[in-house]
C-alpha cells in the first residue's frame, strides 16, 4: 500500500475544507490552487477533480466557486 489511510475523509469533510478555503479567498479561487491545497490535506488531485461537480463546486474558466 503506497498511500496513507485517512479514516476521517468523507464527503462532508472535503466539502467543508473546500467551502472554508473558497470563503477565505473571497468566493472563488483558481482550481489548481484549490487542488494543491487539498493535496496537502491528503486528497489526490485527479480523483478530487472528478468529483467536484458532485460536491456542488462549479469550475468556470479555471476558477472554482461554490454552486449557488
Amino acid at each position: 500500500m503506497t498511500q496513507k489511510f485517512y479514516p476521517f475523509i468523507g464527503k462532508s469533510t472535503i466539502y467543508n475544507l473546500i467551502k472554508s478555503k473558497i470563503d477565505v479567498e473571497g468566493g472563488e479561487m483558481p482550481l489548481e490552487d484549490l487542488l494543491t491545497y487539498l493535496s496537502k490535506q491528503g486528497y489526490l488531485k485527479e480523483p478530487t477533480r472528478q468529483v467536484l461537480k458532485a460536491l456542488g463546486i462549479e469550475v468556470i474558466d479555471g476558477k472554482a466557486r461554490l454552486n449557488g
